[in-house]
């Protein structure tokens, strides 16, 4: 047995799966299942048909109908929108033909010049199936192969005041962390800390600072009360600060030091109580 055959057999064995169908063609198989088959193929992963074989393996053959090879190719690129280019082989086993189509995995998406679009999909027992192909699973495919890139859809009706100040962080993080684009800083470091409150974020910053340096501790329900905003925003901002080098978390008792500019000599130290 040569290594064509033997590669055939173990795949008969092994049965369907998401990139093999099996079709009889006793009957023969109609030509609108046929093309139906190869496009479920095309707009998943690609794969091959073997036309002349039940699904559970057994060998059938081919339909006299279908015997013609190129006849076959030309049916399947004149049945496809935009048209399908399959490679179709004669095997012979068991005394009999089959044909081995090979689909390949298509960049764009493709349909039966019906209009028919499908997809193959895994069920839980293992066992593939063919189901419609829903144009809101477009996207998802054309993301998967690299050709779209849905995040990057520009928002023109959004402004950075609406991002949520916690995301603010994690995206600041992920980028340094990760070494993301780091044209994303300005808008994470924008201030995002409730323009509506009177107060901005420079005005926010310094009215922390002094109330460190006056009482020595601030706490994070005392800075949104101070600075008239959220629960969310008053841990971005002394997040900031600690980023920015003028508050420092000291390990053991959760204590801040704050420290000033180069125009002030000495350290103030301040501790940061979380909320209890």
């Amino acid at each position: 047995m040569n290594a064509n055959r033997r590669e055939l057999k173990a795949v008969l064995t092994m049965g369907e799966t998401l990139m093999v169908e099996f079709k009889s063609d006793t009957k023969p198989l109609p030509d609108r299942e046929l093309v139906a088959a190869v496009v479920a193929l095309a707009n998943t992963e690609g794969g091959e048909l073997l036309l002349g074989v039940k699904d559970d393996g057994i060998v059938t053959g081919v339909h006299p109908n279908h015997r013609d090879v190129s006849g076959l190719v030309a049916l399947i690129a004149n049945r496809t929108n935009p048209s399908l280019a399959v490679r179709v082989e004669v095997l012979d086993i068991d005394s009999k033909q089959i044909l081995r189509v090979q689909v390949p995995k298509t960049r764009s998406i493709v349909s039966t010049s019906e209009g028919v679009l499908l997809r193959r999909r895994l069920l839980a027992s293992g066992k593939p199936e063919a189901v419609p192909f829903y144009p809101h699973e477009f996207v998802q495919r054309q993301s998967a192969m690299g050709l779209t890139d849905p995040s990057a859809t520009p928002l023109t009706s959004l402004t950075s005041d609406v991002l949520n100040p916690l995301e603010r962080q994690r995206v600041r993080e992920a980028v340094r962390r990760y070494g993301g684009d780091a044209s994303l800083l300005p808008l994470v470091q924008k201030a995002g800390y409730a323009r509506q409150t009177g107060f901005d974020p420079i005005q926010q910053e310094q009215m922390v600072l002094s109330y460190i340096e006056k009482h020595g501790r601030i706490k994070r329900a005392e800075v949104w009360e101070l600075c008239r905003i959220t629960r969310d925003q008053a841990y971005q901002l002394l997040w900031q600060l600690k980023e920015q080098g003028k508050i420092k978390q000291m390990a053991g008792a959760q204590t801040l030091a704050y420290a000033p500019g180069a125009n002030i000599c000495a350290h103030l130290c301040a501790t940061f109580v979380p909320d209890a």
